[in-house]
């Protein structure tokens, strides 16, 4: 069974939440400190861990190094395409979402090489969150990593 656990940004920093009160809107952090929901964004703990056991959390950034071949002729017994025409291998960084339909995804998601990526086989928007993904940040404490970067710069 997953557990069930939250952590909340409290403007300062991350906190980890002892209790919920949904009636009063409230969050109990470090055993002494109430927060009001209205002021402090609530992340859930998805139950899953990164490729370093880290726990991945709604609102986290996780890194994934993603390697495809693409091609015209593809072949259901192997699952993949036969006489590749275009190869992927680069690192895409995506905020997590926890969708009802879908489970956890990768939202949002940016790339420092788009050079590998082109109009056919464009930067995915959504991407299945795995234990092969590494937690690199939150959205809180490092909205920067969200920023497409040129590395040849």
């Amino acid at each position: 069974m997953r557990q069930i656990k939250f952590r909340a940004w409290d403007g300062e920093k991350m906190v980890e939440v002892a209790e919920l009160h949904l009636n009063t809107k409230e969050l109990l952090v470090d055993d002494e400190e109430w927060l009001s929901m209205r002021h402090s964004p609530l992340m859930q703990f998805t139950g899953l861990h990164d490729k370093n056991d880290k726990e991945i959390y709604e609102g986290d950034i996780v890194r994934y190094h993603m390697t495809r071949s693409f091609g015209e002729h593809y072949d259901p017994l192997t699952l993949g395409f036969i006489g590749t025409d275009w190869d992927i291998d680069a690192d895409i960084i995506g905020k997590v979402s926890i969708w009802p339909s879908n489970g956890v995804m990768m939202t949002k998601i940016v790339t420092n090489d788009p050079d590998m990526f082109s109009k056919q086989y464009p930067v995915p928007k959504r991407w299945h969150v795995t234990q092969d993904c590494e937690v690199i940040g939150n959205i809180f404490e490092n909205p920067e990593l969200m920023e497409v970067q040129d590395e040849k710069a």
